[in-house]
């Protein structure tokens, strides 16, 4: 009688399509689980397996397996990741166009000043009424100011005692 060798429980697999026809599958998930409940037990890394779905062939190589390189994949959670297909070409970039240089006579100042803008209101057509106004309301709130800070300091006389004649 031989003897059986015990294989750890997969947690992690990576695999790679030999075909770009197999990035075609809607769900990968459930064709994967059958072929493995079906006749893939156990994976070993370097191993080529065959899936077959609606009507195609499709090869894929185990290139990792963890816990160790040779795993069990029977009621167990297994965590997979795919390496880009054999026969993927990786598509051409689309050529940029040089962003135009700027030109020379535009004089870059030396100094930054932050604040140095004036702020405008998007909602207002006559900006110097509105000015004006604002000129008005600072002036009014410095008399304001001015009158009452001009008592600091005074000395206030205290109420006078009321004598009690009983």
């Amino acid at each position: 009688m031989g003897s059986r060798r015990r294989y750890d429980r997969a947690t992690y697999v990576k695999l790679q399509p030999h075909s770009v026809k197999f990035l075609d599958i809607r769900s990968p998930k459930d064709v994967l689980e059958s072929a493995f409940c079906s006749g893939y037990a156990c994976l070993t890394v370097g191993d080529t397996i065959v899936i077959r779905h609606e009507g195609k062939t499709l090869y894929v190589d185990i290139v990792q397996a963890m816990p160790s390189d040779a795993v069990c994949v029977i009621e167990t959670d297994v965590e997979v990741d795919f390496a880009l297909p054999l026969d993927y070409i990786e598509p051409p970039k689309p050529v940029s166009k040089p962003l135009p240089k700027p030109e020379k006579d535009v004089k870059e100042s030396s100094s930054f000043v932050p604040f140095s803008g004036r702020g405008r209101r998007l909602n207002e057509s006559n900006y110097t009424a509105n000015e004006d106004l604002a000129a008005v309301v600072i002036s009014n709130t410095s008399t304001k100011l001015s009158s009452e800070t001009s008592n600091i300091g005074q000395s206030l006389k205290p109420p006078s005692p009321v004598k009690n004649t009983a």
